[in-house]
């Protein structure tokens, strides 16, 4: 309950927050030195940033957000002429390939910025800048001699929401060129400061800690003989001791005993511990699955009690009648229910399974059927529409008590419908 309670959630609120405060600090620094434009370019590039579950487009997300945040913040304080004035400061996202393509990009008068929202270790973002920003070790060709010659020239930061010491410091002597902004964070057992109190306190929650998270292991590369194993990180990838979690997912720096979803145990079978933040992939979309088999009962109540004005938005003497639950029908539902629980985009996307350009499609049916406005959060009639369903769900758990817990015996549920499962 210790560990628990000293958590650190960073809801989209903070993430926004902390975001505008690195943008800020970095748009005053662009301002003092005169310089032109700022290129920004996420440490999930390219190839990794194409799905919606990998924080490279949720931070891009974010970031757009912060920009806005502060323009109409330091406008309303007369800093600025124009709202936009910050965001066209900053260069729209681009893949690091773009920039090799395009090296008139970079500028002398210009910062190039890597960010990301957690350095741990800050191996990885080592490992990024040199191989992915710097091109690596291998022969060069001209144009890449060329791009790197300017990479010199510009100036350099590393934006992130927050960072470990010990990345810190690594950061700080592997890449001297590269100025950092962000916020250090100590390790959650520091002896000298500890959110667990007393050195006394702090050493049994520790050992607690320690004994149940040796369990979880972590897939992780020998640089030395270039193979694959399985490490035990029981106090956080790289001994960071984080108790962080962001509301899309938490860094495997955090301790494993919140995150971790399944072990080995000394029989070497495989054991399931339920995380109390998910962090993978399969454990979210298990968390997805129940959010749509409960909508999907929410729509089959409404077709049991002949609901066709709430579900369809229509007159109640209308002809249209509400015959099916389809996949279109089913995901709007979800979007209007996890919107209305303030769930983001991206958050929204993650347990859905959808990409972008699909949870669009969705908001743009949604706004059709004036059950969502443009700015995708649920309308008054959305809201009225979905509290009813739920009404009818509790009028339903009240009259029919036990028999409620089991659908199956009372109401005929169906395993498909049109459109998928």
């Amino acid at each position: 309950m210790k560990i628990a309670a000293a958590i650190e959630y960073i809801s989209e609120t903070k993430i926004y927050g902390h975001f505008k405060d690195r943008i800020e600090e970095l748009y005053k620094l662009a301002e003092e030195k005169k310089v032109e434009k700022v290129i920004l370019i996420p440490a999930k590039a390219s190839d990794r940033a194409k799905g919606i579950g990998k924080s490279g487009l949720h931070l891009i997300y974010y970031l757009e957000g912060a920009k806005k945040l502060l323009g109409r913040d330091l406008y309303e304080k007369g800093q600025v002429s124009n709202k936009k004035d910050v965001s066209n400061k900053f260069m729209p996202y681009q893949h690091v390939k773009e920039h090799i393509d395009k090296s008139e990009y970079l500028k002398s008068n210009r910062f190039l910025v890597i960010f990301d929202d957690y350095m741990g270790s800050g191996d990885q973002m080592i490992n990024f800048i040199n191989n992915e920003i710097l091109l690596g070790n291998g022969t060069k060709t001209e144009e890449e001699l060329e791009y790197l010659k300017k990479i010199k020239e510009v100036k350099k930061y590393i934006l992130t929401l927050f960072s470990s010491e010990q990345a810190y410091s690594n950061v700080e002597k592997n890449l001297p060129d590269w100025k950092i902004i962000t916020l250090k964070r100590k390790k959650a057992f520091n002896r000298r400061k500890s959110v667990f109190g007393s050195e006394f306190e702090m050493k049994k929650v520790r050992q607690f800690a320690y004994d149940e998270g040796k369990r979880f292991r972590i897939r992780n590369k020998d640089k030395s003989k270039g193979v694959e194993k399985y490490i035990p990180i029981p106090m956080g990838y790289g001994n960071t001791q984080e108790l962080l979690v962001f509301s899309y997912r938490p860094p495997n720096n955090t301790l494993p005993i919140i995150w971790g979803s399944e072990y080995k145990d000394s029989k070497g079978k495989k054991q399931k511990w339920i995380p109390l933040f998910p962090r993978f992939v399969a454990d979210r979309i298990s968390q997805g699955k129940e959010l749509r088999k409960g909508v999907t009962f929410l729509l089959f109540i409404a077709k049991k009690f002949e609901l066709d004005e709430v579900v369809l938005n229509i007159d109640v003497e209308s002809d249209k009648k509400y015959k099916y639950i389809t996949q279109k029908e089913l995901f709007l539902w979800c979007v209007i229910k996890l919107r209305i629980e303030r769930h983001s985009m991206p958050l929204v996307c993650q347990k859905l399974s959808v990409s972008v350009s699909e949870y669009k499609e969705i908001v743009k049916n949604g706004v059709e059927r004036e059950m969502l406005d443009e700015y995708d959060n649920p309308t008054q009639l959305g809201r009225d529409s979905y509290n009813k369903l739920v009404g009818y769900k509790t009028y339903l758990r009240g009259k029919l008590g036990d028999e409620f817990q089991n659908p199956n015996k009372t109401l005929y549920i169906p395993k498909y419908f049109k459109g998928g499962r």
